[in-house]
C-alpha cells in the first residue's frame, strides 16, 4: 500500500510540475507579446465585443496561438505573420455559455470550473 501511495504522489508532483511550467511559459509569452496581441482579436467580428483577457499559448517568428476569453466564452485564434503584421488565420471556439462548445484549453483547464460550465 505504501508503494502505491509513493507512486501516486510522484504522479501528482510530475503533473503539477508540467502544468506549472506550461502556465509559466504562457505567462512569459503573454508578457512578451502583449502589445502584438492585446487588440488583435478585433479582426474577428464574432468575438470582438466579448474579450476581457488573453493568454499567448504559443508564439514563434511566424505563427502564434492566442487564447481570448471572458465570462461568456473562450476562443483560440491562430495568427500568421505576413509583411511584419499578425494576420488571423484560424478561429476555434473552445467553450461558450450560450452555445454547445464546452472544451478546455491547456494549461488553463481550471477556467472550465471557474466559469461554471
Amino acid at each position: 500500500m505504501k508503494k502505491c501511495a509513493v507512486i501516486l504522489s510522484a504522479c501528482v508532483i510530475i503533473v503539477s510540475l508540467v502544468w506549472g511550467i506550461s502556465i509559466a511559459k504562457c505567462e512569459i509569452l503573454t508578457d512578451k507579446y502583449n502589445d502584438d496581441f492585446e487588440y488583435a482579436y478585433q479582426s474577428n467580428s464574432m468575438i470582438s465585443n466579448d474579450v476581457e483577457h488573453f493568454k499567448v499559448l504559443e508564439c514563434d517568428d511566424e505563427r502564434a496561438k492566442v487564447y481570448y476569453y471572458s465570462e461568456k466564452s473562450g476562443n483560440v485564434l491562430t495568427f500568421e505573420k505576413q509583411n511584419g503584421k499578425w494576420v488571423e488565420k484560424d478561429w476555434e471556439v473552445i467553450w461558450s455559455q450560450t452555445g454547445s462548445a464546452s472544451g478546455v484549453v491547456w494549461p488553463y483547464i481550471l477556467q472550465f470550473f471557474e466559469t461554471g460550465m
